[in-house]
């Protein structure tokens, strides 16, 4: 059998060059050696990338056979080849093979390689190479054939499209990944974040605009419902390190004042792992406020905390326990008694300003926690089960701290305010942790219940924080990380089911207890939150106008793509509503959609009103009024419905909301 160094072959029609790797050039782990890369450049410009069974490493006379079977298996991911035995389509592979260092320059295989990249369409590869050179892989096969494979003509406008607006053309028509997949492993699920994105769906408007040179920033705009100032902007005109916040991103800047904007993408980017630590907006009238609050100007009021980039999102995560523990300062009869720390959050912007929720949370941080009268029953659980209990690994230790007294202790050791946090730990299920390493560096880790899924209740780490509130090493964050796996483990099903159940129980006690041991507010805090809870008030007596026909929750949202955008959805959206009469479970189904995307239905216990008006050509306006996404193993997606203004003036239905699906 020829092997890789045989490189004297009469390549078989159709090929124009061809490549075999050897798994040593890029795996030293046993698992990888059994299989070897083929790469084969077709006379048609495409690529193919291949793994196959290492025992056919150099087989170049049965490359014409392969090529046909190829063909013949179309765009099949793996396929079972009669020559080569099992193959798979590598399509997120490096378009030129990327060896590990071990290969020197010298080494003949790089002289292969070389000759084989001259053989690649340069422009291509550089442009691919110009666009990932901040952030993320790009140079894949898949993205050199959806360039490469076009004809001269269209390949130059999509060229341009990408070099004018790269940070909103790119997710449109390329694959982004955070690095290359050489392994069958790694193409299981493609919207993990292990090299791989949802599959692309350019919309037809933004495609049509480039290929027939139209006006793409307002194809864009449309696209990503923003305003074509947005667009044009400065930042979306350069790559950025990240694409994954592009529609977040986009929100916000739209909701910033025009002249309060960001002058660069590095303003942006450095910048905007602090705003996603921001209130939450689950609306449009929230978005708009967490843009007024850059009124002053985007690096003004950044710059006016006194803090640098990477400070502010420790002081936001801080600002987190503030607000909640300022909701608990809310008497049990007041109206905004039931206010979540986003919203108060989002109000204290909008009253006050991002430096005095700053100045305020650093404050109440500096307060002592003092022991204050418990309320409620007495009946509080003294301990929560455990998960992990004590753990140990190659010196490294962790505890799980399953007692009010355990946390306190551990907040006033670690002068940070994880003492505060027992109602939490009760009625939410989070888990607080100290961490500790051989050369004696300790922490506290903060775990979350993520989610519930079919292996059980699934939990996240938080955040990890060494003494006062410290960022943690980068070796501590590893063995936080190695914890939350092992809360995860399979092996311990039964023990998280346990906990969920527990915070569940307590969770549902009407005379549950809080934390006897609490932080003070100060005078100034004090003052200020009631002046923040004044203007809460006053917005929330404004209340929606209009009659109002249905207020309720999307169902069947788990049964649909909608999770995958979840974080493109805010408040205020318009919604469409579908009719679909010849549903087998429901004749009076309604389909709900956002953006053209189907997101769920309209409950059955609801729907026969709102179909029967939508039967008669009655104009509904629906709005999405508020998304919670980490509720659940899915979102929960709350709408409303209101009254028409007016009856449409024929059968025709003219401007009609909802839309009727053809019995065909």
């Amino acid at each position: 059998m020829a092997q890789a160094e045989h490189t004297d072959c009469q390549l078989p029609a159709g090929v124009k060059a061809r490549l075999w790797m050897e798994a040593r050039c890029f795996y030293s782990r046993e698992s990888a050696q059994a299989r070897c890369w083929l790469w084969l450049l077709r006379d048609d410009g495409t690529l193919v990338a291949v793994h196959v069974p290492l025992a056919h490493l150099g087989d170049d006379d049965g490359l014409q056979g392969f090529l046909r079977e190829l063909d013949v298996n179309g765009n099949e991911a793996e396929f079972s080849s009669t020559r080569f035995g099992d193959v798979v389509r590598l399509t997120d592979a490096p378009a030129v093979p990327m060896p590990r260092w071990a290969i020197s320059w010298g080494h003949p295989f790089q002289e292969r390689l070389r000759s084989f990249a001259t053989e690649l369409d340069v422009d291509t590869l550089r442009l691919l190479g110009e666009l990932e050179a901040p952030g993320p892989f790009l140079g894949s096969v898949e993205n050199y054939n959806r360039l490469a494979s076009l004809e001269p003509g269209l390949r130059e406008r999509r060229t341009q499209a990408l070099k004018d607006f790269p940070p909103l053309v790119v997710p449109l028509l390329l694959r982004t990944q955070g690095w290359p997949s050489l392994l069958p492993d790694q193409y299981e699920d493609r919207q993990s974040n292990r090299g791989h994105a949802s599959e692309l769906t350019c919309p037809p408007g933004v495609l049509e605009a480039i290929d027939r040179g139209r006006d793409l920033s307002g194809a864009l705009a449309s696209h990503y419902r923003v305003a074509r100032a947005v667009v044009r902007s400065a930042p979306m005109r350069t790559p950025w390190r990240r694409l994954d916040d592009v529609h977040q991103v986009l929100r916000v800047l739209d909701a910033i004042p025009a002249h309060s904007r960001p002058a660069s993408a590095a303003s942006l980017e450095a910048w905007w792992p602090s705003v996603k630590l921001l209130p939450v907006p689950r609306s449009s009238d929230a978005l708009a406020i967490i843009g007024q609050s850059f009124a002053k100007g985007w690096e003004t009021t950044w710059e006016s905390t006194g803090l640098a980039a990477e400070q502010v999102p420790a002081k936001l995560r801080d600002c987190r326990d503030f607000l909640t523990a300022a909701v608990r300062e809310i008497p049990p009869d007041d109206c905004l008694s039931c206010a979540e720390p986003d919203e108060l959050g989002l109000a204290w912007l909008a009253r006050r300003g991002l430096h005095s929720l700053l100045r305020a949370s650093d404050r109440w941080h500096a307060q002592a926690m003092v022991r204050a009268a418990p309320q409620g029953s007495v009946d509080a659980p003294a301990q929560l089960p455990a998960i992990l209990g004590d753990w140990s690994d190659d010196g490294r230790h962790a505890s799980e701290l399953l007692t009010a007294t355990a946390l306190v202790e551990e907040g006033r050791e670690m002068s940070h305010c994880v003492g505060g946090y027992w109602n939490e730990c009760t009625t939410q299920g989070d888990r607080i942790l100290r961490l500790s390493l051989p050369d004696g560096a300790q922490a506290t880790a903060h775990v979350v219940l993520a989610g519930v899924d079919v292996d059980g209740p699934r939990y996240a780490l938080e955040d990890v924080r060494s003494r006062a509130n410290a960022e943690c090493s980068l070796v501590m964050w590893r063995w936080a990380q190695q914890v939350e796996d092992a809360i995860n483990s399979p092996d311990r099903e039964g023990a998280r089911r346990q906990a969920l159940r527990h915070a569940r129980e307590c969770a549902s006690r009407a005379d549950e207890v809080r934390s006897e041991w609490v932080r003070p507010f100060d005078r100034a805090s004090r003052a200020e939150l009631e002046q923040v809870l004044a203007w809460l008030r006053t917005q929330r007596d404004s209340g929606p106008r209009g009659d109002v026909l249905l207020e309720d929750y999307v169902r069947g949202t788990g049964h649909t793509p909608v999770r995958h955008h979840v974080d493109e959805l805010v408040g205020g959206d318009p919604l469409d509503l579908v009719r679909e009469p010849t549903n087998p479970h429901d004749p009076a189904a309604i389909r709900i959609e956002w953006s053209g995307r189907k997101i769920g239905y309209v409950s059955r216990q609801s729907n026969a009103r709102l179909a029967r008006l939508l039967d008669q050509g009655v104009r509904l306006d629906a709005r999405l009024t508020r998304v919670v996404p980490e509720s659940r193993a899915w979102p929960i997606i709350e709408f409303r419905v209101l009254a028409p203004a007016s009856r449409p003036e024929s059968a025709r239905g003219r401007g009609v909301t909802g839309r009727q699906m053809s019995d065909a």
